[in-house]
């Protein structure tokens, strides 16, 4: 799951929605017995990953070297911990307050619809998450903060600080220990405020 996020957005006490892309590897985009049908893996996620995410819209299936993806669009909201309301508790948060900067909050029961889809497809359809949230500094200056278990531009960060620099974006990746805290049930802080 992959978007983009302004730094301003993490720092206002706005609330902000917008879309998140959701990559879902599948065996094949196109039936083996016409390429003009879905495969019947296709059709199975347009139905099972809205039962998991909700308000997911299929966007397209497209192969890459020899991988095929469904490609969906998911809602997100970047909120204000705590004041979420519950249409935005639906699906992944992006939380902030005084002191965190990025945090992820993932809906109560993820992880258990999560192995549905995977029991259901008989461990066919990989429903291991990762999250990127690309953070753009559209600020007048350059910002610190402070990483926690998480890899910056692909470089791992257990305990540091780190500056975005004015006018560039960074990756920022979550571990997997992040991850699966937020998968049960905690908010989990990814980067925070410096003092």
């Amino acid at each position: 799951m992959s978007t983009q996020v302004k730094l301003s957005q993490l720092l206002d006490d706005e609330t902000h929605s917008q879309k998140a892309d959701l990559l879902l590897e599948i065996p094949a985009c196109s039936s083996y017995e016409d390429s003009r049908e879905p495969s019947s893996s296709l059709i199975e996620a347009e139905e099972m990953v809205p039962d998991v995410f909700a308000d997911a819209v299929l966007i397209d299936c497209f192969s890459k070297e020899f991988d095929s993806y469904a490609h969906f669009e998911i809602p997100i909201h970047i909120v204000v911990a705590g004041k979420q309301t519950e249409a935005q508790s639906r699906n992944l948060q992006i939380i902030k307050d005084e002191r965190r900067l990025l945090g992820i909050n993932l809906p109560d029961g993820t992880q258990d619809r999560m192995n549905r889809v995977r029991d259901r497809t008989m461990g066919a359809t990989s429903m291991d998450l990762t999250v990127i949230i690309k953070v753009e500094n559209d600020m007048e200056s350059d910002w610190t903060f402070t990483a926690l278990s998480t890899y910056i531009d692909d470089t791992p960060a257990m305990l540091g600080q780190y500056t975005v620099k004015i006018d560039s974006t960074m990756s920022v990746r979550p571990s997997d220990v992040t991850i699966d805290l937020a998968l049960s049930g905690e908010a989990v802080g990814v980067l925070y405020n410096e003092e």
